[in-house]
């Protein structure tokens, strides 16, 4: 049985085809993206998948999942290729002037001078026939969608369900503020459900498509598509949630990346023509965030991914007398690459610039003087020049037309061919620098410096000499140019529920578990894969129920271990001189090893005065390093007693000042899930949500206690 992906970019449409049981790559195909065919892209897909199947000679029934990882929705929002939306707020009593304000909008700006039309109506107090009025109002407006929007909708829905049946029965799309998150805060809310209800006819359409293309292939496995959080959804989900894919792109290669290789620690930068998305992995895993769209804050998921306008297409430019790159690229251009043109008369070159629209940079590009061909210097020529890219390397050009190009721009700028190198390099240098600083920081990472892993077409135009320009070590992910929809392939159904709860009960944390079940299960996920994990802001009063699973039951991996207990001494040997075999502790519980290494003090006198705190390191089955403490202890129990054994691990390490009790930093190994209670400060608290995370195992499975010190 096979897993497919797709992942549609702007130039070429990808298809993989994964092993169900191994993981492990069997084919890809590239197709050109049929942005102008009367079906859009979707004729691009079943292009792709029909190669793909006859290429790799799969059989429609031998397709155990498929998912597609889609930037409609990005594209519609940065292009403004939006629908208006009608809001009806509604509330009554002293709270109405409020609820009203909350809900009221004339716009919402999408940047670039991008606009939501709003058109606000407000019902104080919910009245049929005044409701049915109002929609009779909004279709003569042509408008196609409504917000239904009251307060405190997330606990009782009855207004906006009331609001939602007169929409439908209108002919008219709906989005409840209620289906947009479970948490508190009407405008925000309000917000998130007006930017998903200005797409959902289009994304209706486009998944319409999407849909009837893979039934054409004879593929009878329901489709699935990318999230923002690297997750997947039904495209029944999706047309009612589309706002829940506007960050999917990006987000399928940090899902490659995690899950195709196990990546635990290290900068993810995925390069393609246009533009790098950067992510930081840490202890095997990347942040999420709730989106920003144009100047909205939301309470949509997603990866926490920065893209910049520096890529292998990036056209150089001259601005206020420096060299630099990008965002322009070629392919927006409509020019092509200098290395990769073919019948060049390389000594009838000739240099000039040009500017688009309101951008006051020069962008520097050749003509062809005998056929008047004009091509575009890009930063995958500067590398073939530059001998960073291998002759095997998916970016390899001539590095003889790259070489002509780049000494025509330095006579043009009056500068040595290794001072433009530098410049142009240095400023992308610059460009990520300033991404990672920022990203590393909100990391927590504590000066720990991570190497650079690159992914994506572009990655050896940019990787080698940026990271070499930044003094730190580089690689390459496995299957660099496919990632992306090897993400998609591999990545599992998500749901996501969230509450604001300031102290939970065992009945709040039971209903929420079940609703994010639930969610999954509506989502495509069959129930006995379905896991779920509690999360909690305590700072914020968010508690959070994340829901994984699978849309078959999948025949995955045995997770006994495939390394020896030497062999995850040689791993963190590499990271820890201090390791020595039978002083260092080590334990295991059949689907993560756990390590204690004891640090000395090489003056033997301060050893005795001061010793050193230990490091925890815990790592999964295969190796992967999932957790790391520099200064940690561990303590090994069972499921029926964690509850017990936390409250004397945090007598012994909480610290007491004049705020009060200050725990650890706390996580727990149980089975094969890392839970991470890192966030929460009060001990009632973490002792709740552990024992109610108990409940889903044996007395007596072991389980392991992870205290940062």
């Amino acid at each position: 049985m096979y897993r497919i992906g797709i992942d549609v970019g702007g130039t070429f449409t990808d298809a993989v085809a994964i092993d169900d049981r191994t993981g492990d790559l069997v084919g890809i195909v590239k197709v050109p993206t049929t942005h102008h065919h009367e079906k859009g892209v979707s004729e691009g897909i079943r292009n792709a998948l029909c190669r793909l199947m006859e290429t790799c000679k799969i059989a429609p029934e031998q397709v155990a999942f498929i998912a597609h990882g889609t930037t409609q929705a990005t594209n519609a929002l940065l292009e403004g290729d939006v629908d208006p939306v009608a809001v009806i707020g509604c509330g009554e009593g002293l709270g109405a002037a409020r609820i009203r304000q909350e809900t009221t909008f004339k716009e919402l700006s999408l940047g670039a001078g991008n606009r939501i039309k709003v058109i606000s109506f407000f019902l104080k107090g919910f009245d049929e026939n005044t409701c049915r009025s109002i929609m009779g109002e909004i279709v003569g407006l042509g408008i196609k969608t409504v917000v239904a929007a009251s307060a405190y909708s997330v606990d009782d829905p009855q207004v906006e369900n009331s609001i939602r049946s007169l929409a439908e029965e209108a002919g008219l799309f709906c989005t409840r503020t209620c289906d947009m998150s479970g948490l508190y805060g009407l405008r925000t809310r309000t917000q998130t459900a007006v930017i998903n209800a200005c797409i959902l006819p289009k994304m209706m359409e486009t998944v319409s498509y999407m849909a009837d293309s893979v039934a054409q292939t004879g593929i009878s496995k329901p489709l699935m598509i990318m999230r923002s959080d690297g997750g997947v959804m039904s495209a029944d989900e999706v047309q009612r949630r589309p706002i829940q894919t506007i960050l999917s792109g990006p987000a399928a290669g940090v899902a490659g990346i995690l899950m195709h290789e196990n990546t635990s620690e290290g900068i993810f930068l995925e390069t393609g023509g246009t533009s790098t998305d950067i992510s930081v992995i840490h202890n095997g895993q990347v942040i999420n965030r709730w989106a920003c769209i144009g100047e909205h804050n939301t309470y949509i998921r997603s990866l926490d991914i920065h893209t910049i306008g520096v890529a292998g297409g990036s056209m150089v430019r001259l601005e206020d007398g420096r060299l630099a790159c990008g965002p322009r690229s070629a392919h927006i251009a409509g020019l092509e690459y200098l290395c990769f043109a073919k019948g060049i008369h390389v000594h009838e070159l000739e240099p000039y610039t040009f500017s688009r629209g309101s951008d006051c940079a020069q962008y520097f590009a050749v003509r062809d003087r005998i056929t008047g061909t004009e091509y575009a210097l890009t930063l995958t020529c500067l590398a073939n020049y530059g001998g960073y890219i291998g002759p095997n390397d998916f970016s390899h050009g001539s590095a003889d037309q790259a070489k002509a190009g780049v000494k025509l721009l330095a006579e043009y700028v009056h500068k040595s061919t290794d001072e433009v190198l530098g410049e142009v390099f240095g400023y992308a240098a610059d460009c990520v620098r300033s991404v990672i600083g920022t990203m590393e920081e909100n990391n927590s990472l504590g000066g720990v410096t991570l190497p650079l892993i690159g992914g994506g077409g572009g990655s050896p135009s940019l990787l080698p000499a940026v990271a070499g320009i930044l003094g730190r070590e580089y690689r390459y992910c496995r299957d660099p140019i496919a990632i992306s929809p090897i993400g998609v392939g591999l990545a599992m159904i998500r749901e996501v529920c969230e509450r604001t709860i300031q102290s939970p009960t065992m009945e709040e944390l039971e209903k929420l578990k079940a609703e994010a079940v639930q969610g999954a299960i509506r989502a495509g996920a069959v129930r006995d894969t379905v896991q779920v994990i509690m999360e909690s802001e305590p700072q914020r009063g968010i508690v959070r129920a994340v829901a994984t699973g699978l849309a078959g039951l999948r025949n995955r991996k045995s997770h006994t271990f495939t390394l020896e207990e030497s062999q995850i001494e040689d791993i963190i040997k590499k990271q820890e001189k201090d390791f020595r075999h039978g002083e260092s502790m080590m334990d295991s519980n059949g689907s993560f090893w756990l390590c204690r290494v004891e640090h000395r003090q090489k003056n033997p006198f301060m050893e005795f005065f001061c010793r050193k705190k230990p490091s925890v390191y815990v790592l999964a089955y295969d190796g992967t390093l999932r957790l790391y403490r520099q200064s940690g202890v561990y303590g090994k129990t069972t499921a029926g007693r964690a509850v017990k054994s936390m409250e004397k691990l945090l007598e012994e390490y909480s610290e007491y000042g004049d705020m009060g009790e200050k725990l650890p930093q706390v996580w727990v190994a149980a089975g094969e899930r890392l839970i991470d209670y890192s966030m929460i400060r009060r001990r009632e608290e973490l002792l709740e949500l552990l024992a109610f995370e108990m409940k889903e195992y044996g007395d007596q499975d072991t389980v392991f206690i992870v205290l940062g010190i």
